[in-house]
């Protein structure tokens, strides 16, 4: 008996159910931390402690749960980003992930990672690749999530070619604001810059077609690496410049078959590939872009709910940090009660059974006369 009003008296006041809920908090945290902390590597316990408060700070503005921040932090130690820069890293990712249509936060931060080392780009850089994406998708009819899937796709191969990721990305914008899908623009685009870069393992057909445009596949190859997107224009307008006819065996002989549904598209549309060329060499078109969209979509009512919720845990997070040990301490002391208490139950299921029908008994009697009084009141 003295047990169960002890309990009585818990579940009155909720100071059980507010303990586990603050212990809830600081596993959760602890655990999201510790995945962080197995991905990167800290010199003194401080600089754990000052990550997992950078994360709490962060989610003050960033409308993201800490464990989705702590994910990021993670993905950032794992693809070898130095811990002075997670921290900006994260904030990035975070702000991509929300400005950006139908990208969540992982593939936000393993986009992020993959830039910076295929194209070897610093943190500031990848953020201008970032605006240049949603600066192009709002100008014209392409979508941010397949442009950044474009970029991503041909990685590296961009930077061997002599490419730039800004290029790459200008070309794509042009394909899909046609229509051309992703992973075919991205396969079209990897053809188109294998065949400029080819030289002299240049095939029989791609000679001919280069010499059909007045052009040496060699000398293009060379001036792909010293001005890639002069070179590619220049070979575009060659292309436009042939009847019909010519223009699809041209394109078929340079880039293969499978790449000419995304290629040819970039004939008829020059003006719109220069033009999109000129938009990511200008930073003062698509400089923090992605900063004004954040703000404009964390405005929103489920983003604020997301802030406040985050505010609030944090302030949990704090607290339980000073009351978790009396936590653990009450809890101790109250297992012991929990565990003879059903010990009791069991070795006297007759009595809690009888008792268990007369309580039945108790609230059927109760329903009934509160059933009776509201037929009384009706009459």
């Amino acid at each position: 008996v003295n047990i169960d009003a002890k309990l009585i008296d818990l579940q009155k006041s909720n100071v059980l159910e507010f303990a586990f809920k603050i212990k809830e908090q600081i596993l959760n945290c602890s655990g999201a931390s510790d995945s962080a902390k197995k991905a990167v590597d800290f010199d003194t316990p401080e600089q754990f402690a000052q990550m997992q408060q950078d994360i709490l700070k962060m989610g003050r503005t960033l409308p993201m749960a800490h464990k989705d921040l702590a994910a990021l932090i993670a993905a950032g130690g794992t693809a070898g980003i130095a811990r002075k820069d997670l921290a900006k890293f994260t904030e990035d990712a975070a702000k991509m992930a929300v400005a950006f249509d139908k990208l969540s936060a992982d593939d936000a931060g393993t986009m992020m990672a993959n830039w910076r080392t295929a194209f070897k780009m610093s943190q500031d850089e990848v953020r201008a690749l970032s605006d240049q994406i949603n600066y192009l998708s709002n100008v014209t009819a392409t979508d941010t999530t397949s442009l950044a899937d474009i970029v991503t796709r041909v990685g590296s191969l961009g930077d061997v070619a002599g490419v730039s990721a800004s290029s790459v990305l200008a070309i794509g914008t042009t394909m899909g604001s046609v229509g051309v899908k992703s992973d075919v623009a991205a396969t079209g685009i990897k053809n188109f810059m294998l065949s400029l870069v080819a030289g002299e393992a240049a095939t029989k057909s791609q000679r001919e077609a280069f010499k059909k445009l007045g052009l040496d596949s060699k000398k293009v190859s060379k001036d792909m690496q010293k001005d890639s997107e002069k070179t590619i224009i220049r070979v575009l307008e060659g292309v436009s410049k042939l009847n019909k006819a010519d223009q699809a065996t041209t394109l078929q002989q340079l880039f293969g078959k499978e790449s000419i549904g995304a290629i040819a598209p970039l004939l008829t549309n020059l003006d719109e590939l220069k033009k999109n060329l000129n938009a990511v060499s200008d930073a003062s078109k698509y400089a923090g872009s992605i900063q004004k969209e954040f703000e404009a979509r964390v405005a929103t009512t489920a983003n604020t709910l997301q802030l406040t919720k985050n505010r609030v845990a944090e302030v949990g997070i704090k607290i339980g940090s000073v009351l978790l040990p009396h936590i653990n301490s009450l809890l101790e002391k109250l297992n012991p009660l929990i565990d003879r208490f059903s010990d009791f139950i069991s070795k006297n299921e007759g009595l809690v059974a009888t008792v268990a029908g007369v309580i039945t008994s108790f609230v059927g009697l109760k329903v009934a006369s509160l059933a009776l009084g509201y037929a009384w009141s009706y009459v």
